[in-house]
């Protein structure tokens, strides 16, 4: 669908106060067309020389009328506009929903290659700039049509020979008009993606705050803000010369038209062929006229901006998401948690990611997955709740391929806890039921307990009404990862899956979460992705991955003993774990001797 398409369409939601709005433009249109005739007929009947003068009775009728047709039309005018003006801001109101929804249901991928900031300019930005499009545009359009072809059939009717030089000049114009939108459009569009580039700098060094000034990079990111600033202006600089450009167009055309039917009419009058009064109404419609040209300069001029920030919208709303529901998907709800990996391959690119994984869990176990950097660990665990497809192969839970499952109810099976936590500005309560929304807080307290946050939420003022500020940034990070923790457990997961939750705490807080975690992992099938010796001591499997494949599947004594990899990496992190112990050791030694 083109952009003319989607605001018929979105301004065609509002039938009812888009039929009002028509009815009484085209009401306001009418009354005003009439004037000029009467206008005629006044200045004829009062001139001396006419054989049957008008009297003063008619007169006086006459021009009450005519007074009365003039306030009516901008009664009647401006009730139209009201209507148009609620037509576009509904318009907008579906626009943004669709729009907002359309990213809601997009997968991890689509955010993978898509800007946020080009994403926030376009749900706010970008819809704003259609306003004047949908708010008067599309009426204004027809509008000025109906008033353009009226005026130019009551001259044909008045002055036929005169007519079709107005006909030619009106043509000529909706040429140039057209010529000049199409040079518009470019500009129009960079505009919009430079507001877009602008919108990410922004929000990048909002987010990124404190990396820019620990790497003291004020000035290059000055420098990176200040460039696209520039280029919006400059973009914006060439908006405004053609739209300069139109409008004086449109003023020469409306000149060349007065000029003419000013000398043409003047010179029939001299010769006698019309009356003075016929003049002065053909002066009526020819400023009329003015009228209508204007208004569509301004319609071509919202229209070309509106192209540019719907053709950027249409983008997101025509993007489809990567993950699709079966239309015959069958319930996860009540999935044991038997896990199967078949061959996967996996690649977000043409490159593969995960090569040829092969193994399986059995439900209500516990999985260490240890590996490299970047060997893929976290990717493994993402295709599980079918945040990516896998490129070959397949993942069955009790021996259903999990894409036969109903999305929703599968990814409600699967509690997860990321390695990026991230958590909204709102209350603990409301954080901790985020994915369970019609959960008590005697819910949210015993997942709290659960989790071992509830003492801590306990000794805060608004308790569980606390509000946490963006991103839980009034909280430690192991306060936001057992928070997390939480929200994962309410929804009473049939699978865990914990990616490196524990990175963040201390030794006596993961202790002390391990201990909570030793319960919860009970009758729940959960993966582990850690670099704690006792987690990957304590599992009943351990996965150890490099380069994207699985090179040792066991429990800790025989990986120890036959996977050198294993044994390495197991090693090097006894090493740093003992050295960490051995520094807190001397801390609190030196502490105690200042005491």
């Amino acid at each position: 669908m083109n952009s003319l398409g989607m605001v018929f369409k979105y301004t065609l939601k509002s039938k009812w106060q888009l039929l009002l709005t028509l009815i009484f433009m085209f009401l306001g249109a009418g009354a005003s067309i009439v004037v000029p005739r009467i206008t005629e007929k006044i200045i004829n009947g009062i001139r001396p020389e006419n054989a049957n003068p008008i009297s003063n009775a008619e007169l006086i009728k006459m021009i009450v009328f005519t007074i009365g047709l003039g306030l009516a039309s901008a009664i009647i005018t401006g009730v139209g506009r009201y209507f148009a003006a609620s037509v576009g801001t509904k318009s907008m109101m579906y626009l943004r929903g669709d729009t907002y929804h359309a990213i809601n249901r997009q997968t991890f991928s689509y955010f993978d290659k898509t800007e946020t900031g080009q994403l926030i300019a376009r749900t706010t930005s970008d819809i704003e700039t259609t306003f004047p499009m949908f708010n008067m545009g599309t009426t204004m359009g027809i509008q000025s049509t109906v008033i353009l072809v009226m005026a130019l059939i009551a001259v044909n009717i008045m002055l036929p020979s005169f007519g079709i030089y107005l006909i030619i000049l009106v043509a000529i114009y909706y040429i140039l008009i057209f010529i000049i939108a199409n040079k518009m459009r470019k500009p129009y569009m960079e505009s919009r993606e430079t507001f877009g580039k602008l919108t990410t700098t922004i929000r990048e060094n909002i987010l990124g705050a404190q990396v820019v000034r620990i790497f003291n990079s004020q000035n290059k990111e000055k420098n990176k803000f200040a460039k696209n600033n520039n280029d919006f202006r400059e973009y914006t600089i060439q908006t405004i010369k053609w739209q300069t450009i139109l409008r004086n167009v449109g003023r020469t055309i409306i000149a060349l038209l007065a000029i003419l039917g000013l000398y043409i009419g003047g010179k029939m009058v001299i010769i006698g062929e019309i009356e003075i009064g016929t003049l002065i109404a053909l002066a009526g419609y020819i400023a009329m006229l003015g009228m209508p040209l204007f208004m569509f300069n301004g319609v071509v001029i919202n229209f070309v901006a509106a192209d540019a920030a719907l053709t950027r919208v249409r983008d997101v709303l025509e993007s489809m998401p990567e993950i699709i529901e079966k239309e015959d998907a069958i319930s996860a709800e009540s999935i044991k948690g038997n896990i199967r990996f078949d061959h996967v391959n996996f690649g977000y690119t043409s490159n593969l990611v995960l090569k040829d994984i092969t193994f399986s869990v059995s439900a209500g176990s516990n999985v260490a997955i240890l590996g490299t950097t970047g060997s893929g660990k976290s990717t493994l665990i993402s295709l599980l709740p079918r945040f990516y497809d896998v490129v070959d192969g397949a993942i069955y839970i009790d021996d259903i391929n999990i894409k036969d499952y109903k999305l929703q109810e599968l990814r409600n099976q699967i509690g997860t806890v990321s390695q990026n936590i991230f958590l909204f500005n709102k209350s603990i309560a409301d954080n901790i039921r985020f994915g369970k929304e019609k959960a008590t807080i005697e819910d949210v307290i015993t997942a709290a307990k659960q989790a071992n946050i509830h003492d801590f939420i306990q000794t805060l003022p608004d308790g569980y009404n606390t509000i946490i500020g963006e991103r839980g940034q009034s909280l430690s990070g192991g306060q936001k990862q057992r928070i997390a923790i939480a929200r994962a457990l309410i929804i009473h997961p049939k699978i865990l899956i914990l990616d490196d939750s524990t990175s963040a705490v201390d030794v006596e807080t993961e202790y002390i979460i391990q201990q909570a975690m030793i319960k919860l992992m009970q009758n729940r099938t959960s993966f582990i992705i850690t670099q704690r010796l006792s987690t990957i001591r304590n599992a009943e499997k351990i996965v150890v991955m490099d380069q994207g494949r699985i090179v040792g599947i066991g429990t800790h004594k025989k990986l120890y003993e036959k996977n050198p990899l294993y044994k390495q990496i197991y090693e090097t992190l006894f090493d740093k774990q003992r050295k960490l112990e051995k520094k807190k050791i001397i801390e609190v030694g030196k502490l105690e001797v200042e005491n």
